[in-house]
């Protein structure tokens, strides 16, 4: 079975989509789906305390990927990639990226084009 690493938009969608079924209900029915400890804190910051049981539900159906020291060095190696070939980069992206990466899990999205600049991460978009 192909495995994910759900980002935040497709989670946040879930929380608040009026569709009978949410495309993160779909995609768990068909892959084996992770997300990881920086997509749920930012669940958690969009849900607020008065909707939390809801991202309770949600992230407890999830493998909740933390980040290791050891992923530091790799952390640092996309960012100075991405600054000697003069691209753009973010941290909470290069994070992402490479814990994506390093678990050989593919990155799913509703916006692809954020990680384009990303070397060796595989993507896999997802329309709305």
């Amino acid at each position: 079975m192909k495995q994910l690493l759900i980002d935040t938009d497709i989670l946040i969608d879930h929380l608040t989509t009026s569709e009978k079924e949410s495309i993160l209900v779909k995609l768990m029915k068909k892959y084996d789906c992770f997300t990881t400890v920086i997509n749920a804190i930012e669940v958690y910051e969009f849900a607020g305390i008065e909707n939390k049981i809801y991202a309770d539900m949600m992230l407890y159906s999830f493998k909740v990927l933390g980040i290791h020291s050891r992923y530091a060095e790799k952390v640092a190696d996309i960012i100075n990639t991405n600054k000697s070939q003069k691209r753009n980069w973010n941290l909470r992206d290069a994070i992402i990226v490479m814990m994506a990466i390093q678990n050989k899990l593919v990155l799913a999205t509703f916006n692809d084009e954020k990680y384009l600049n990303y070397n060796n991460v595989k993507l896999f978009k997802v329309n709305k």
